[in-house]
């Protein structure tokens, strides 16, 4: 009986300790971090979150991975990071070059990390992107997709949608930023595939590509100069995509419905449907020869279609007589 009492006694000191516990004091609380890569070691940069009155605090730890880098975080912070509320991670170029897979399955395979973390790659050094941002309260570069369904040039997309999309078609766009002036602003997107980066993408083959994928309406095409005193943009405010196959061939009818944003000069309707239809087929045109012949692979995400594929796009454009959207 004494036993038994002793066994209950030890079982209820046991199971009223939570040895893993940790109190919010005690972690630091990771919402934005950049990998770099060089001579075979992989650099970790962490900004966490500061309280109302602090600055951000940055961290950092380098490994011969992203996940060594991450474990020796412990021996130069007093506190446990948390990854939970990561928001962004953002990848240097030889990073994205190197170890994107290796850090993307590491934060997969994370317990407390949701998959819809945002992937950004700078053409620089991302600690330094990081460093620049946490120290200023301009151009950051954690804002970059606040306006992005107004823009279709610079989607933020989730990680798990990131590996789907390489899965099917086995590249897939990594949006960029770049510092300017005013802080870091969006420029383009790195296409990556299971070999590494293929190259970039500007800011107007970023356009094309989402109006020749995505159905939803939303962003501005650039201004089409025509004369000096004479130059038109518009809204979209509606964009349908169909696709068909044809043996190797696969046909692209797009109808888009457009609204003038910035007009400077005289236009009528009948005059402002002709030019945005030569300006879209003309840039479809450069933007798929250009995809091909950097060995993009199937960019459009098209199923069944590959780098040898035939493209073919024809677009029927509407013009609203509302200036500014319906």
């Amino acid at each position: 009986m004494k036993k038994l009492f002793l066994l209950a006694l030890l079982c209820t000191i046991l199971l009223t300790g939570c040895r893993d516990y940790n109190e919010l004091n005690m972690q630091d609380i990771v919402s934005h971090a950049g990998v770099d890569y060089s001579d075979g070691e992989v650099s970790v940069c962490v900004v966490c979150e500061g309280g109302k009155e602090e600055k951000p605090k940055v961290l950092k730890s380098s490994g011969k991975s992203f996940f060594e880098a991450v474990r020796n975080f412990s021996g130069s912070s007093d506190k446990k990071l948390y990854w939970g509320h990561i928001q962004t991670i953002v990848f240097g170029e030889e990073a994205l070059r190197f170890v994107f897979d290796d850090t993307l399955d590491a934060i997969l395979r994370a317990r407390d990390v949701y998959h819809d973390v945002i992937p950004v790659a700078v053409k620089e050094n991302a600690e330094s992107a990081l460093t620049a941002t946490a120290d200023s309260s301009s151009g950051n570069i954690f804002e970059i997709f606040a306006n992005s369904e107004n823009s279709r040039r610079f989607e933020g997309v989730p990680l798990w949608e990131l590996m789907r999309e390489r899965e099917l078609s086995h590249v897939c766009v990594i949006p960029t930023a770049e510092k300017s002036e005013d802080g870091y602003i969006m420029s383009g997107g790195a296409v990556l595939s299971e070999k590494g980066v293929l190259g970039y993408l500007s800011e107007e083959q970023c356009l094309f590509r989402s109006l020749l994928t995505d159905k939803s309406a939303g962003g501005y095409l650039p201004v089409i100069e025509l004369e000096k005193d004479r130059a038109v943009s518009f809204e979209i405010l509606a964009n349908d995509v169909k696709i068909k196959r044809e043996g190797e061939r696969i046909i692209i009818n797009e109808s888009i419905t457009l609204s003038p944003a910035e007009v400077r000069g005289d236009f009528d309707e009948k005059e402002m449907r002709e030019v945005a239809s030569e300006y879209l087929a003309r840039a479809y045109r450069d933007f798929i020869a250009t995809s091909k012949e950097k060995g993009f692979g199937n960019i459009l995400n098209i199923h069944g279609a590959d780098e040898n594929s035939e493209i073919e796009v024809s677009v029927d454009v509407k013009i609203t007589s509302v200036m500014g959207g319906a």
